[in-house]
Parts: structure tokens; C-alpha cells; sequence
């Protein structure tokens, strides 16, 4: 069974340059989330710290919003979810913010 993609967001990178400092490989980071209305400050806590350890802290504002409203769908359109989980992706292409979980019910 493989998690269904509840939606994703990448926030690219500025025409003038690299945001955040020079990276040769891409940075992923994978955070198990309750997917409760209660733990959406605690994950969007855990995303800023990582974003903060990545030197992406000019990110963080809105990466925090994006990651709001996706896991705000999780919470309501899936309610038998008991966990989601967020991708972090930063490459050359910008910052990925992905939200999936374990629900056999497709997107709409």
C-alpha cells in the first residue's frame, strides 16, 4: 500500500540567485506527523527547525503557512488518518513541501 499524495508546493528559487546557502546535493527531511488539528504547531515547529538547520530561514514564514493548510486537509478530509507524513526537499528546482498519508481514499 503506498500513501496517497494529499498535495504538494514547491517554492522556487529566486531569478537572482540561490536561496539559502550552496548546496551540492539536494536536502530531504521526512517528519511523521499526528494528523490532528492539536499537532499542526508542533509540526510546523519541527519544519521551521529544520528549515532553520538548512540556513533557509528566510523560508520559514511561508513554508509554515503552505504546511498549515496542507495538513489542515489531511485533518479534514481524511479523518480516519491517524498520522501524515510531510517531506521537506530542497534542491535546485526550490523548497518541496509535500503532505501524504495512508488513506485508500483518493484526493479530490
Amino acid at each position: 500500500m503506498s500513501p496517497a499524495l494529499i498535495a504538494q508546493m514547491t517554492m522556487p528559487q529566486q531569478s537572482t540567485g540561490v536561496v539559502g546557502p550552496h548546496r551540492r546535493a539536494p536536502l530531504a527531511r521526512r517528519l511523521r506527523v499526528s494528523a490532528t488539528r492539536r499537532a499542526i504547531p508542533k509540526a510546523r515547529a519541527a519544519a521551521a527547525k529544520v528549515l532553520a538547520d538548512w540556513g533557509l530561514a528566510e523560508l520559514i514564514f511561508d513554508a509554515c503557512l503552505v504546511l498549515d493548510e496542507l495538513l489542515a486537509n489531511v485533518v479534514v478530509h481524511c479523518p480516519a488518518t491517524r498520522t501524515a507524513t510531510v517531506a521537506l526537499v530542497y534542491d535546485a528546482t526550490g523548497l518541496r513541501i509535500a503532505v501524504s498519508d495512508v488513506s485508500h481514499v483518493e484526493p479530490r
